[in-house]
């Protein structure tokens, strides 16, 4: 039996280390030809009568039958522009689909429909929609370079003692990108923190603190026993540093050999990979996020043709709002370490409960403890618990 699991691993491609160069090179020049996108809008017919080898007046007979056009029912503005900006539902039309979204929009005058939604969703997961743009309104310096790869990268929420692993935001990322690129647009809630113990000056404002990502620019990704190190700053740690001594001064047969390489310097190209396999990425100190990644392929004309836009976000997880232990109504704007006030260490309160219940008249503290300001992220996306 565990020799049929073995073959079926293999066979999948589960288990298997890739080398995304090798990869990106074993593709011929034919699919790699076929992967780039169409230039000219009028020449798609004779493109792809050629490449169905059938004759061109076929093919423009094929694509006015299957044109969009014929899904129209003759009220649509023939205008793109002036289709998206039509208000309200056509009127007179006896669907029964029309009437529900008729009672959903007189709703949403009436509640935040949206949020009410969300709150009801089984996966706290949202695919966010973004339109690409056409070749025409892309300058040519900004063009993706063809042939190219793309790598479906899954980067979790930063690891708790929960069993279950927090989901994240899901990541298009293109072979000839730098590793820092995908570092740069991971979001985090301990980079938007300020660093260091407030709890001798509670009313101080935020105004004017620097978020710990402006502070502490250090980052490291493991991959397949390689380490990288985030090291474009002349200030920035090499947080491998003191693992490759441990595993030194440790030596033991089955420790693989572990390397390091700078992140800024790495192309996705460069790597070796496993699809479905964790990784890890660790950054301000001890916050660690699980990484995955989930597909590689050819990159192809459907995709973005912007280079600016990637990575390419795929999906955004919804967060919930973290509210105060105390009143259990407020938003959490502190996190409050080792008082004896409080039930639990860390303890998430606002700022009213917080004084209110470690300071006295005076503004003096009443016991020992650390605080630290909690900022949690603003939007239609932040639930309330």
């Amino acid at each position: 039996m565990e020799a049929q699991d073995e073959s079926e691993r293999e066979e999948s491609g589960l288990g298997t280390v890739i080398n995304v160069r090798k990869f990106f090179q074993s593709w011929d020049s034919e699919v790699t030809a076929l992967s780039q996108p169409i230039p000219e809008r009028k020449n798609n017919n004779v493109y792809i009568a050629g490449q169905m080898g059938i004759p061109t007046d076929l093919a423009e007979e094929l694509s006015n039958v299957c044109s969009m056009d014929t899904l129209k029912c003759g009220d649509e503005p023939a205008d793109k522009d002036d289709l998206l900006k039509m208000k309200g539902l056509p009127k007179d039309l006896d669907l029964t689909c029309v009437k529900y979204q008729e009672r959903d929009l007189e709703r949403r005058k009436m509640v935040d429909y949206k949020l009410f939604v969300i709150n009801k969703m089984k996966y706290r997961v949202l695919d966010v929609v973004q339109v690409p743009q056409s070749l025409n309104e892309i300058a040519p310096d900004k063009n993706v370079p063809h042939p190219n790869v793309v790598l479906t990268v899954k980067v979790h929420r930063q690891r708790t003692k929960a069993a279950i692993l927090p989901k994240g935001e899901v990541f298009l990322v293109l072979g000839t990108q730098p590793l820092t690129d995908l570092k740069d647009n991971i979001v985090c809630v301990k980079d938007d923190a300020v660093a260091g113990d407030f709890s001798d000056f509670p009313h101080v404002s935020n105004e004017g603190l620097t978020p710990a990502k402006h502070t502490y620019k250090s980052g490291m990704l493991f991959i397949e026993n390689t380490f990288y190190n985030d090291m474009r700053e002349a200030d920035n740690r090499d947080y491998s540093e003191p693992i490759l001594k441990w595993a030194k001064e440790n030596d033991h047969e089955s420790y693989p050999e572990f390397r390091k390489a700078k992140m800024e310097d790495t192309l996705f190209l460069d790597l070796n990979i496993q699809l479905g396999v964790p990784y890890l990425y660790q950054h301000q100190g001890n916050c660690e996020h699980v990484i995955i990644f989930t597909d590689l392929r050819l990159l192809h004309c459907d995709d973005p043709q912007d280079v600016t836009m990637y990575p390419f976000q795929l999906s955004e997880t919804v967060t919930r709002r973290i509210i105060c232990r105390s009143c259990m109504m407020d938003s959490a704007k502190w996190v409050v370490h080792d008082s004896q006030l409080t039930p639990e260490s860390p303890c998430f309160m606002c700022h009213t409960c917080f004084t209110l219940l470690h300071y006295d008249q005076n503004g003096q503290k009443i016991c020992n403890f650390q605080a630290y300001k909690y900022r949690q992220k603003t939007g239609p996306l932040n639930l309330c618990a």
